[in-house]
């Protein structure tokens, strides 16, 4: 006989105790896509401008020394095992002027994608002091 699972949080059956979504888990109580409060109507979606291209990039993070532009971390990418991201400050994939452009590192960067408002405004002042 199969043994039966279900969600820790609703109750709902699931495949198996850990799930595809998380431990013990369904889909909608792992707050994944639109469930997650991040979720932006499907931006992450939507590919990037033709522009926003490894030139570019490499323009941008030289312009910003390899490094991450956040004060409170300011890593270098000789440092990582990866180059370091560039981040749109108006979260406009297709904006990809270079005032709208910023170095941060992964975890810098994924940071950003949490309370936007305040990011938005904190690297818009610190790329007119760039």
């Amino acid at each position: 006989m199969k043994k039966i699972y279900c969600c820790i949080d609703c109750g709902d059956k699931i495949s198996y105790p850990t799930a595809i979504y998380g431990k013990g888990k369904c889909k909608s109580c792992c707050k994944l896509g639109k469930n997650n409060p991040n979720w932006r109507n499907g931006q992450s979606k939507i590919p990037y401008r033709y522009t926003f291209n490894k030139f570019l990039k490499i323009k941008i993070r030289t312009r910003d020394n390899f490094q991450c532009q956040n004060p409170n971390c300011k890593v270098k990418e000789i440092n990582q095992s990866r180059a370091l991201d560039i981040h749109h400050i108006d979260y406009n994939k297709m904006n990809c002027k270079e005032t709208n452009l910023i170095t941060l590192c992964k975890i810098c960067n994924i940071k950003a994608n949490f309370n936007r408002d305040y990011w938005y405004a904190f690297y818009k002042s610190l790329i007119k002091e760039i």
